[in-house]
């Protein structure tokens, strides 16, 4: 979903100015909202299986692979 609103703004902005104003802000507007809901659910929708603790964050911004949930511990390549 990210990709796709990202990807939407690129065409966008190249072609701008071979576009209608009338055609232009419905589309401009839908990617920004498509980009924006990708986010949110990027940050809020990816949970600790167990405990359910929000991991979005911890997942994208880390710099090593996350294996363990910061809060219960819960190791992820483990079956439960």
């Amino acid at each position: 979903m990210v990709a796709v609103g990202f990807a939407a703004l690129a065409i966008l902005a190249f072609t701008e100015k071979y576009l209608p104003p009338t055609f232009f802000r419905p589309i401009f507007q839908g990617a920004i909202g498509l980009f924006l809901a990708g986010m949110v659910l990027m940050h809020v929708g990816i949970t600790c299986p167990k405990c359910r603790a929000i991991l979005g964050l911890a997942l994208m911004y880390s710099r090593e692979k996350v294996t363990h949930c910061p809060r219960c511990g819960i190791d992820f390549d483990k079956e439960y």
